[in-house]
């Protein structure tokens, strides 16, 4: 995922065994990996660079390829490219703002003195002024002689809108990922009620798109043809989507009477432990087939002639 957020790759070389089967899956650096079209056939490959620089060349069923969002369904595109202009905003945002308080919020300040000062003493008592009253001596009392004068030019940070900008940048870049806002302590307008909502769809429109590439990328390179209907990748989500114990509660009892799952289930959904009996799946009584309540009828003595 670091991969798929940073650079909107990610790779990793399949050790295939005797058989054909993947025996381990090892990751791959996406600056050591270029996808390539073959002149000749057109077919895919992968060309490696290792530590020593030494480029091997690998057919595409070697290499478990998870793209992210991409314009010729091979290479994903960064997602940081993509926005780099409000990433670099927010970089300048935070020197600058860096600047302003490392500087006690005085920016800069006019220190005059009577008569005609070189060039090096200029220098020198600017040197000496920074260092005397600037970072951690920022507030001590400044002693001035010599008939000098210092006029200070503030600029106060809400003035400036630092706050603002810096804030509305970390929005704009947890927007580029979908994160919601209260995911990276942007509380403003969160609300008891529309928190366990955005943590829903934090699931639903964030992390399920992601899942969904790396199941069907694992699906399709890690199992042998005759296996793939057999076996599968599936992240399993319903931790997340726990909501409060009344909700949770009521989903649990509805899968139950519906038949979707058993006791034991909602029990392991919920770390505790079997119970006997507990895996038979239950309907509600009343609940059955046209066919079996025909011969349900039949048996009872009804005949042909019973609805």
């Amino acid at each position: 995922m670091a991969h798929l957020c940073s650079w909107g790759n990610a790779y990793s070389f399949i050790d295939f065994d005797g058989s054909g089967r993947p025996r381990s899956i090892k990751l791959l650096g996406p600056d050591k990996v270029t996808p390539k079209r073959l002149v000749t056939n057109n077919k895919l490959v992968y060309e490696v660079t290792d530590d020593k620089g030494i480029t091997k060349r690998y057919l595409k069923e070697q290499i478990l390829h998870i793209p992210g969002l991409s314009y010729d369904g091979v290479i994903g595109y960064s997602p940081i490219r993509m926005a780099a202009e409000t990433i670099g905003t927010g970089i300048s945002a935070s020197k600058h703002c860096g600047a302003v308080f490392g500087n006690g919020a005085r920016p800069g300040g006019v220190l005059s003195y009577d008569g005609a000062l070189n060039d090096e003493q200029i220098q020198r008592l600017k040197t000496s002024w920074k260092e005397a009253f600037s970072g951690a001596n920022v507030g001590s009392t400044a002693v001035l002689e010599g008939g000098s004068k210092y006029t200070p030019i503030t600029i106060s940070p809400a003035d400036a809108q630092l706050l603002e900008t810096m804030k509305f940048n970390r929005s704009e870049i947890a927007g580029i990922y979908r994160v919601p806002a209260h995911l990276i302590n942007d509380l403003e307008k969160a609300t008891f009620s529309n928190i366990d909502q955005l943590s829903l769809e934090f699931v639903m429109f964030t992390l399920t798109p992601w899942l969904s590439r790396i199941e069907q990328a694992m699906n399709w390179r890690l199992f042998l043809p005759h296996e793939r209907g057999e076996y599968f990748v599936e992240f399993v989500t319903d931790g997340l989507l726990r909501g409060d114990v009344k909700s949770r509660y009521e989903a649990y009892r509805t899968a139950i009477n519906s038949g979707i799952k058993s006791i034991n289930e909602v029990r392991s959904l919920e770390n505790l432990p079997p119970i006997e009996n507990g895996d038979h799946h239950l309907v509600q009584g009343a609940m059955i087939t046209l066919d079996n309540a025909v011969i349900g009828i039949k048996q009872n003595g009804g005949g042909e002639t019973q609805e």
